[in-house]
């Protein structure tokens, strides 16, 4: 029996170093396991490998406000991160906002911040004229997409209006237009002032970097080269679109709106293909349209 536990800890041992670089949790799991069974060397080099392995590498400090979003480079070696929408009611009644809310609201805009992840150093930062919500790096990392959230243009909120415990819903953040800037050196590119995007993601972006697909006000999306250049209209819808993404080689587009179709079409000259809408018939069919949050293509397109 002694000879049995001692075999399988060994082997519970020899596992683990074949799982701790793709999943360090399971590793050290692995090590424990066999740390019960045989408690040798062997046992004890895995569970400190696992450690290792699974320890914090660094904390990066750079933010005033709360992180909201952060996206890694394609290659790795960098990591955008940026704020948190000044949205949040916290907890209030419909149609009012926290005081901590209005503060940030009231406070200067956050920056995308860009790290290097090898040394934790800021590399530069993307400051736009609202706080910086959400960032991606395009799929060849030559360029940076952000959506900022800024409010309606009016008077600052005051302490008296904060105790009133109210906030009219024109101080909300709103999103401004979607901006690309240069990956090496920070410089804001372009910023496509008709278009609307709740949150960046590396989908709208085609698999070379070079084309970018975007909704827009008036019922539609439009492709865009990264320089700004418009392409091609994607306009059939019949409801504000609110999500627009490539697939997995930048033939095909797919939209989705608040009219609750999705809608795929050719990304060379924007012919429709087909629309995507039986849910609405469905028995279990959605209270709102618009609660379509989000759509993407499979792996093979």
């Amino acid at each position: 029996t002694r000879l049995l536990q001692q075999s399988e800890g060994l082997r519970l041992a020899a596992n683990e170093s074949l799982q701790v670089d793709n999943d360090p949790t399971l590793g050290l799991l692995l090590g424990v396991e066999a740390a019960k069974r045989y408690e040798g060397a062997d046992a004890n080099e895995a569970i400190i490998r696992a450690v290792n392995k699974g320890h914090q590498a660094r904390v990066l400090h750079g933010h005033k406000r709360p992180v909201g979003h952060v996206s890694f480079s394609n290659n790795g070696g960098r990591l955008v991160s940026s704020g948190k929408p000044a949205s949040d009611s916290g907890g209030n009644p419909p149609g009012s906002l926290s005081p901590k809310t209005i503060e940030d609201a009231n406070s200067p805009p956050e920056p995308g911040i860009v790290w290097d992840t090898r040394t934790g150093q800021i590399l530069g930062k993307l400051q736009a004229s609202g706080t910086v919500t959400s960032a991606v790096f395009s799929p060849d990392d030559a360029t940076i997409l952000t959506v900022s959230s800024q409010p309606q243009e009016a008077d600052r909120v005051t302490e008296d209006r904060v105790t009133e415990d109210r906030v009219t819903e024109d101080r909300r953040p709103r999103a401004s237009s979607p901006t690309l800037w240069a990956a090496t050196d920070f410089r804001e590119l372009v910023s496509f002032r008709d278009a609307f995007l709740p949150q960046a993601h590396a989908k709208v972006f085609s698999p070379d970097g070079r084309r970018i697909v975007l909704p827009l006000s008036g019922n539609r999306a439009a492709i865009y080269l990264v320089s700004g250049t418009k392409l091609i209209d994607l306009d059939d819808h019949t409801g504000q679109v609110f999500h627009a993404t490539f697939n997995h080689d930048g033939t095909l587009v797919a939209t989705a709106a608040d009219d609750g179709t999705v809608r795929v079409w050719t990304a060379e000259d924007g012919k429709m293909l087909f629309q995507l809408g039986h849910w609405e018939e469905s028995k279990w069919a959605l209270a709102r349209k618009h609660d379509l949050g989000w759509i993407e293509f499979s792996p093979d397109g």
